[in-house]
């Protein structure tokens, strides 16, 4: 049997493939969402996400959002399951295609989870590797993990 390193890079996550009519029916599920969203009714956005997220379960953005729903509805325990898929998603991610913007958005979901220092953490890790990234560097730079500990639309957010 032959290890991931000597296959270099045959053991990355592949997402599972999806058909242009499931894709299609989840993307429009996830905008009727937005919609919802948009105006309030996050009884709606919730069925709409759960819909769009039991045929691509893979896409971060969307469990993120259903957390955020349910933290709008004081539904924390439903809220926290939904960020931790987002987390695990957003690595999942990352593994694929090494965009760091892919562990921004891990810090993101990890001040959410009221995670602070692995938050602080990640962000070593990432300005260590990927410190010259453009949007890595403006991050650092606007000082964002900071402005998401005391933002208060974040701190709604925030478990």
């Amino acid at each position: 049997m032959l290890s991931c390193a000597l296959l270099a890079g045959a053991c990355k996550e592949k997402p599972k493939e999806v058909s242009r009519s499931v894709a299609a029916a989840a993307a429009s599920a996830a905008s009727e969402a937005e919609f919802a969203i948009q105006i309030r009714d996050y009884t709606r956005a919730e069925e709409q996400l759960r819909r769009a997220l039991e045929m691509r379960p893979e896409i971060a953005d969307w469990w993120l959002e259903l957390g955020q729903v349910y933290k709008r509805q004081a539904k924390v325990a439903e809220a926290r399951k939904a960020y931790e898929r987002a987390l695990q998603a957003y690595q999942a991610e990352y593994r694929r295609g090494e965009d760091p913007v892919d562990l921004l958005q891990q810090i993101y979901v990890q001040v959410l989870l009221g995670r602070e220092s692995e938050a602080r953490k990640t962000l070593d890790n990432v300005a260590k590797k990927h410190g010259t990234h453009p949007e890595v560097s403006h991050f650092q730079e606007e000082k964002m993990l900071e402005h998401w500990l005391r933002a208060p639309d974040v701190q709604a957010m925030r478990l």
